[in-house]
């Protein structure tokens, strides 16, 4: 059956659409083009409204055989709709190409190569494998003889003579000397450069100790056994090792080969010892390794001591048989390394001091030498003569920090300590790695950090003066560019996001150098400094049309593509927005239902077109064109017989009622405009043929008419769901003041009305009814002293066959809150405290009596600050009229509600000038006679609809989208409230 509004879709249409998508799309299709299948007659009780996908599915599966299959049904037909516009705080508009840096670099001085300078500072010394007062001890007694004195054994003498023996020979004392000669034989392959400064140290020590006669130092240029380069006069010289005389004392610091993982040193440093056996030498070795990485060839050959803090110092005479040459000594130790790698990781680089005084920090028994080792050669690290630094990649950099900030948690004291070693052994580096440090050492310490705020501040100061000089003083200081770059490579994404100068340097790289890793932003990550060097600009000004397309399909083109027709016709979509930008990026804000942000840049061109897709209850946001673009997608209510899109519009038919959806302006003077529901299809709002003029402003579309001479604004409150009443605390916290009476409840506002910006003014009641009840009298004050009975009687009946075209009523209660509330859900509608310059009332929240600067009479119209809809003085003021008779709120949701059945009294709504704020309350309910009059009861004009709803019955959600009540603006918070109860009258 084709609809009203298919005018310019035929059934030919629809038979090309066929031919190009699969038959269970058709009814989307048709649905789209404005077609409807012929429905049956149904009674007037509707069905509930859609519920969400997961309760829907269970729903399915109660109504529904086990084991019974489910026939396949097409995915119901998918809109979007912009909820909101306003200027983009996070990617304006680019308006200065020449403009260089952002605002946390503007401030920023020049950065002085004078003070770039490190600190005269002596760093400390590596501190040792064993303590020397250890150490010496067991090496005189393995590289010491006795030897014979010219002294007598005095103690040897008076033995004998005891025993009754004859001296034959005056016994000598036996005293332990240094052996006469000691060959040391050096090797430092790069593989234990780890130790070199144990060797020159110890070597020192040595030679202090015994002196250097007889003592011959030899160190290995290459392979053991090979050519040797030894000290003669205070000069090197190269020379071929000999093999030494028997007896002298042999004493080695080496590796043994065992850190050569190919096998081949090891097995040159087996054929010497070999040859040193045979020569009747016996080789002692002090090995900087543990016991555990030696072989049973070398421990037959060699006299071996473990060189470490936690070894016995004796020599090792058995170890178990393994295969070295198949598996590296270092797999042992890998996960212990690794550990202490992660307590090393805020360091940029470490150094063989830094590395052993961090490994002495740990425990001796669950920490040696071998885990220092492992360290050092760890695939994970590069070494150079200095020490080592990670790997230049940031996932194992990041791997390494976030194993630092488990050990942290699970010892916080040591990571301080090890946190103080790093800043110790670094005082004397270069300030751009001391200070890059620091800032790590912060971010992963917080305010445990073991450094003052004001040194935090100048690292990071200087690190801005960095960044800064590296664009502009490229040429007084060459390779400050390529430093930066290198840098942000070994910060981790949870350290760059904590500073604004590392995400500049983080984005420039990602999306201006072209990082291949996507255009989604980190968590936490700031867009405005992410940009911060990214060229956005284009060479020309580009149109952009945000469109949808298909059934779920949200993209973003150029106007170009947009307008441009297949070849059977069909364009490409339904506009959106339209813009137009010099930027060559955009931001996409993604809100995903479970509350998760992703954001993500993406690039602008003339042709690709960009798709965002969207689950169902999901939100984005788009920031182009100096612009923030808020969108949500939604499915058609159950309650509605269609959702039409046109060319530039969306439409929502339901009872012979056609509301179209206005989307929100960005308006030059005004600033952003929402966006609301009308029942005419463009923004001149042509349909308000009562108007005398009609237009938007920041709180939303108004129409001014002339009553008699007296002009009179009109707001537009669009079709909405919204909880009336107040909140009980049984799901939450209660409102204070509440009454009985105000029980919370879902209403449903199917239809838009229009509603008196003020309520009626005296002026505009004697121009009508050409007398002046009221006891304040001012004409711009509200009229009071009416009565519910004189507001129907004497004026709207006047005014209604005067001007029958406006159809001036009152409003009805559900509408009144509505329109008092403007989308919030506090006691008041206004943000922060009540207070005599918010509301006119008796200055007292919940008691009796007057406060100081309370009016004590009614106030002119407008007052008072306006609600987020452009209303005055919903709150105070005087009380006024409702439609509706007073009874007790209904138990459940309500659609449309207008009761005029049950009760006598009529309602009154909003508090007044004499009553304390309990009563001023958005849900505060009171009620009167219909023929009562008071000096502080007043009304308020409504026009709209006839008051008889699209559909009777209940729902239990909202209307049009999930998000109906995100376009009315932001939500205001709770006013002051009281705790003391009001008697009803």
């Amino acid at each position: 059956m084709r609809s009203m509004n298919a005018k310019r879709v035929n059934r030919a249409d629809l038979l090309r659409a066929l031919q190009q998508v699969e038959n269970e799309l058709l009814p989307i299709t048709a649905e789209l083009c404005g077609f409807k299948a012929p429905k049956p007659k149904v009674s007037l009780k509707i069905p509930a409204i859609s519920l969400g996908s997961a309760q829907q599915k269970e729903n399915n599966a109660s109504t529904s055989g086990k084991n019974e299959p489910q026939a396949r049904k097409p995915s119901p037909a998918q809109f979007y709709r912009v909820i909101g516009r306003k200027q983009s705080e996070l990617l304006p508009e680019p308006v200065d190409s020449k403009k260089k840096y952002p605002a946390f670099l503007e401030d920023v001085d020049r950065i002085s190569p004078e003070r770039m300078v490190a600190l005269s500072v002596t760093p400390p010394e590596k501190e040792p494998l064993v303590a020397w007062s250890r150490l010496w001890p067991v090496l005189r007694g393995l590289l010491s003889e006795y030897t014979q004195t010219h002294q007598p054994d005095i103690p040897a003498i008076v033995r004998t003579v005891a025993n009754g023996y004859w001296l034959e020979r005056i016994p000598r004392e036996q005293r332990l000397r240094w052996t006469a000669n000691v060959q040391v034989l050096v090797d430092r392959p790069e593989r234990t450069r780890l130790f070199n400064h144990d060797y020159k140290q110890l070597l020192a020590n040595l030679k202090h100790l015994r002196g250097q006669t007889g003592l011959v130092i030899y160190q290995w240029l290459r392979q053991p056994g090979g050519r040797v380069q030894v000290e003669s006069s205070r000069q090197y010289e190269t020379r071929d090792w000999q093999i030494p005389d028997a007896g002298t004392s042999v004493f080695i610091l080496s590796d043994l080969g065992l850190l050569d993982e190919s096998g081949v040193a090891q097995r040159a440093w087996i054929k010497l010892g070999q040859r040193l056996r045979a020569a009747g030498c016996n080789p002692l070795v002090l090995l900087p390794l543990p016991t555990r990485y030696l072989t049973p060839a070398l421990v037959n050959l060699f006299d071996c001591i473990s060189w470490d803090r936690s070894s016995p110092l004796q020599k090792t005479t058995y170890v178990a048989p393994q295969n070295l040459l198949e598996t590296s000594v270092f797999d042992d130790d890998s996960t212990v390394a690794e550990n202490l790698l992660a307590w090393l990781s805020p360091a940029v680089r470490v150094e063989p001091a830094l590395l052993r005084a961090v490994r002495h920090q740990l425990s001796a028994q669950d920490v040696d030498v071998g885990h220092e080792v492992a360290a050092w050669h760890h695939a994970d690290v590069e070494r150079t003569n200095l020490g080592f630094h990670f790997q230049a990649q940031p996932k194992v950099i990041e791997k390494y920090r976030k194993h630092f900030a488990v050990l942290r948690d699970k010892n916080p004291e040591l990571a301080v300590n090890i946190a103080k070693l790093i800043l110790e052994y670094h005082r004397h580096l270069f300030p751009t790695q001391r200070y890059e440090e620091l800032l790590l050492l912060a971010a992963l310490l917080g305010k445990d950090v073991p450094a003052n705020p004001q040194e935090i501040a100048e690292a990071e100061q200087h690190m801005r003066e960095l960044v800064k000089a590296g664009w502009e003083q490229a040429d007084e200081l060459p390779g400050i560019y390529a430093f930066l770059l290198h840098q942000i490579e070994r910060q981790p994404l949870d350290v760059v996001g904590k500073y604004d100068f590392y995400q500049a340097l983080w984005g420039h790289k990602k999306y201006e150098l072209g990082a291949p890793d996507g255009g989604e932003i980190p968590k936490g990550f700031d867009p405005r400094h992410v940009l911060a060097f990214v060229q956005r600009t284009v060479s020309n000004e580009r149109d952009y049309v945000l469109f949808q397309q298909g059934q779920q399909a949200l993209q973003l083109g150029t106007k170009q593509g947009f307008e441009a027709t297949d070849e059977h016709g069909f364009s490409s979509g339904s506009a959106l927005a339209h813009f137009t930008t010099t930027s060559g990026l955009m931001l996409r804000q993604h809100h995903k239902a479970d509350g998760e942000i992703v954001k993500s840049i993406l690039p602008l061109n003339d042709k690709e077109t960009l798709a965002f897709p969207l689950e169902e209850e999901e939100i984005q946001q788009l920031d182009v064109a100096g612009e923030s673009i808020t969108l949500e997608r939604f499915q058609k209510p159950k309650w509605a017989d269609r959702i039409r899109y046109g060319k530039e519009e969306i439409a929502v038919v339901s009872g012979g009622v056609t509301y179209y959806w206005i989307n929100p302006v960005l308006h030059k003077e005004l600033g952003s405009l929402r966006g609301f529901w009308f029942y005419e299809p463009d923004n001149t709002i042509r349909g308000t043929y009562w108007a005398e003029s009609t237009g938007t402003d920041q709180y939303g579309v108004y129409a001014d008419i002339t009553i008699a001479g007296i002009p009179q604004r009109f707001r537009w409150v669009e079709p909405t769901a919204f909880m009336m009443g107040s909140p009980d605390g049984k799901n939450g916290e209660a409102e204070a003041g509440r009454y009985d009476n105000e029980a919370q409840h879902q209403v449903i506002l199917t239809q838009g009305y229009w509603l008196a910006e003020t309520a009626c003014t005296q002026a505009l009641w004697q121009a009508v009814t050409g007398d002046n009840p009221s006891s304040f009298k001012d004409a711009n004050n509200p009229v009071e002293n009416v009565s519910w009975q004189d507001v129907t009687d004497k004026f709207l009946k006047r005014v209604n066959k005067q001007y029958p075209q406006l159809k001036l009523r009152l409003p009805t209660e559900a509408e009144w809150e509505n329109a008092c509330r403007a989308g919030t859900t506090g006691a008041f509608n206004f943000e922060g405290e009540l207070s005599l310059d918010k509301v006119n009332y008796s200055g007292i929240f919940g008691e009796s009596g007057w406060a100081e600067g309370a009016l004590h009479k009614t106030a002119a119209v407008k007052s008072y600050p306006p609600n987020q809809w452009g209303l005055y003085e919903m709150h105070g003021n005087v009380w006024e009229w409702c439609k509706d008779l007073y009874s007790d709120y209904p138990a459940g949701s309500v659609v449309d509600p207008l009761q005029e059945q049950i009760g006598s009294n009529r309602v009154l709504r909003g508090g007044s000038w004499i009553y304390n704020g309990r009563h001023c309350r958005s849900a505060y309910r009171d009620y009167s006679d219909p023929g009562a009059r008071a000096g502080n009861f007043g009304f308020r004009l409504a026009l709209g609809h006839e008051l008889s709803p699209v559909r009777p019955g209940r729902a239990v959600q909202q209307p049009i989208g999930s998000h109906a009540a995100a376009a009315r603006g932001g939500q205001a918070g709770d006013g002051q409230r009281g705790s003391s109860r009001r008697k009803k009258k």
